[in-house]
C-alpha cells in the first residue's frame, strides 16, 4: 500500500517546490491532479503542446520553448491546447496546505489551470519572434501555430519580414511558400497581398532583356492571383520596346500564352519569312506554306495571280501535286496570322485559288489520260451542249495525245507532236494550224475571268470533229 501511494504521488520530471494554491484566482483554477495522471493527460489528441522540454508527447503537434511559458507564469511546465480549443496550463508541485489537526502539509499534486486565446497568443510571441528569419521550416511552422491562434497580426508582421526592397528575391521567396500559405484562409489572404504586390512592382521593371527570367519566376502567379493573361501582356508591352519581334513572339507562346493574343502585340511574320528559323511550329508551319507556294510560282511560271499565262503542258504534274498538297494541308494550321497580315495573305489566298483551280485540271487531265478510249463524240457534243467546256477541253486533249502517241508513234508535249506531225506531213498542215488554236483556247479556258477565250461553241464542235476523224482515219 506505502509502495502503490508512492508511485502514484511522485514526478516523474520537474516540478516546483512549496507552492501554494491560493496564488491563483479560483476562477482560473480548473482541477487538480495526482502526479500519476500526468502521462494519460499526455498521452490525450491534443492540438498543440507547448512545453518547457521536461514534459513531452507524441499525439500532437509540440513546441518546446521555455521564454514563451516563462514570459506567462514559470510554475507552468506545459500547455496543452485540446481538441475542442481549450487552453489549459499544467503546474506539477509539491502544494502547501495548513490543517488544523496536522499544521503544514505538502502533497505533490498537478495544478491545472484556465488560460484565454488572447493569453495564449501573448506568451507564445517568444517562440514567434524564433520564426522571423526566413525559413520554409520556420514559415510552416508559423502556419502551424496560426491554425490555432488565429493571431494574423503576427503572422503578417512575421510574413512581412521575410521580404526586402529586392522584388524578384522576395517573388522567389513567395514562391517557395506557396504551397503552406494556401492551408490557412487568413494566411492565404495576407499572401496574396504581399504576392500582388511584389508582382505589380516586378512587373514595372520589366525589358526585352529581362522579359524571360521575369516571365519564369512568375508563370503561377497570374492564374493564381486570377489576372487574365491580357492584362499581363498589356502591361509587359507598356513597359518594353520590342526590337526582335521574333523571339519575343516564341518566348511568349513558349511561356504558354495564346498565339492569337501574343499576335495583336507582336507580329512576328515578316521576321520569321526573312529568317526562315524557327521552332515555334504555327511559324514553322507558315515557312513550309510560304515555300510550297514559292515553288508552285516556280513550276507553274505565274509570279501574279492576276495576270498571267497558263500552259499546262509545261507544268511537271508529280511536282506541282505534291507542293500544291503541302501548301493546302498547311492552309488551316496558318489562318491565325491572317489578321495581322492581312495583304500577305490577299497574295497567298488569291495563289491558292488558282492553284486549286489548276490542280483541279490536272487531275482531271490525268483521269482523262487513264481513259481516253471513254470518250465518245455522243459525249462530247452532249458536254457541249450543256456549257461542260472545261469537260469537252480536257477530255479532247487527252483523245488528241493519246492518238498522236498510238496512232502516229509521237511522243512528249502535245504542242510538239503537233508541230513534228506537221513537219513529217503525217496530218494535213491546216488541221494542225486548227489544232494549235484548239489547244491555246483550251489553256485559256482555265480561267476564262482572267482570259479572253477566242471561240464559241462551233468551234469546239469543229476541234472534235477534226481529233475524231484522226482517230479512225489512215495514215
Amino acid at each position: 500500500m506505502a509502495i502503490s501511494y508512492k508511485n502514484k504521488f511522485k514526478f516523474k520530471s520537474a516540478y516546483k517546490n512549496d507552492l501554494r494554491i491560493g496564488l491563483y484566482d479560483s476562477n482560473k483554477i480548473v482541477g487538480l491532479n495526482i502526479p500519476k495522471d500526468v502521462d494519460d493527460i499526455l498521452k490525450q489528441k491534443s492540438q498543440l503542446l507547448v512545453s518547457k522540454g521536461n514534459y513531452k508527447t507524441s499525439n500532437g503537434y509540440m513546441i518546446v520553448s521555455s521564454d514563451s511559458i516563462n514570459s506567462y507564469d514559470s510554475n507552468i511546465e506545459f500547455i496543452q491546447v485540446d481538441v475542442h480549443d481549450m487552453v489549459y496550463g499544467f503546474i506539477p508541485a509539491n502544494f502547501k496546505f495548513n490543517n488544523e489537526l496536522l499544521g503544514e502539509i505538502t502533497i505533490p499534486l498537478v495544478l491545472k489551470v484556465k488560460i484565454s486565446d488572447d493569453e495564449l497568443k501573448n506568451l507564445l510571441k517568444p517562440y514567434v519572434n524564433t520564426l522571423k528569419v526566413y525559413s520554409e521550416d520556420n514559415f510552416k511552422e508559423l502556419v502551424k501555430i496560426t491554425n490555432i491562434t488565429d493571431d494574423f497580426d503576427l503572422a503578417k508582421e512575421v510574413l512581412t519580414g521575410y521580404l526586402n526592397n529586392d522584388v524578384e528575391s522576395n517573388i522567389v521567396i513567395l514562391n517557395e511558400i506557396k504551397q503552406y500559405a494556401i492551408s490557412n484562409a487568413g494566411i492565404l489572404n495576407i499572401y496574396k497581398q504581399l504576392l500582388e504586390t511584389n508582382y505589380n512592382e516586378y512587373l514595372n521593371l520589366v525589358t526585352e532583356d529581362n522579359l524571360e527570367t521575369i516571365l519564369k519566376i512568375t508563370s503561377s502567379i497570374p492564374k493564381f492571383l486570377n489576372i487574365q493573361p491580357i492584362e499581363v501582356l498589356s502591361r509587359i508591352f507598356d513597359k518594353i520596346k520590342t526590337n526582335n519581334r521574333l523571339a519575343t513572339y516564341e518566348l511568349l507562346v513558349g511561356k504558354g500564352f495564346d498565339k492569337a493574343l501574343v499576335l495583336s502585340y507582336v507580329n512576328p511574320v515578316e521576321d520569321v519569312l526573312k529568317n526562315r528559323n524557327t521552332e515555334e511550329k504555327s511559324l514553322l508551319d507558315l515557312i513550309n506554306y510560304d515555300d510550297a507556294i514559292n515553288a508552285l510560282k516556280e513550276i507553274t511560271s505565274i509570279t501574279d495571280y492576276k495576270k498571267y499565262d497558263y500552259d499546262e503542258e509545261k507544268i511537271n504534274h508529280a511536282d506541282f501535286k505534291i507542293n500544291y498538297n503541302k501548301a493546302y494541308n498547311l492552309q488551316k494550321n496558318i489562318q491565325l496570322f491572317k489578321v495581322q497580315n492581312e495583304e500577305l495573305f490577299k497574295s497567298y489566298d488569291g495563289f491558292m485559288k488558282l492553284f486549286s483551280d489548276i490542280n483541279d485540271d490536272i487531275n482531271l487531265v490525268e483521269a482523262a489520260l487513264k481513259n481516253p478510249n471513254n470518250v465518245k463524240p455522243e459525249l462530247i457534243d452532249k458536254k457541249i451542249a450543256s456549257g461542260e467546256y472545261q469537260f469537252v477541253f480536257i477530255n479532247l486533249s487527252a483523245k488528241l495525245e493519246t492518238i498522236l502517241k498510238t496512232k502516229y508513234n509521237l511522243d512528249g508535249k502535245l504542242s510538239d507532236m503537233l508541230s513534228e506531225a506537221r513537219s513529217d506531213k503525217l496530218i494535213d498542215k491546216n488541221i494542225i494550224s486548227d489544232l494549235h488554236d484548239f489547244r491555246e483556247n483550251r489553256n485559256a479556258n482555265i480561267h476564262p475571268e482572267d482570259r479572253t477565250a477566242n471561240y464559241k461553241a462551233e468551234d469546239l464542235r469543229r476541234w472534235a470533229k477534226e481529233i475524231f476523224d484522226l482517230e479512225v482515219e489512215d495514215k
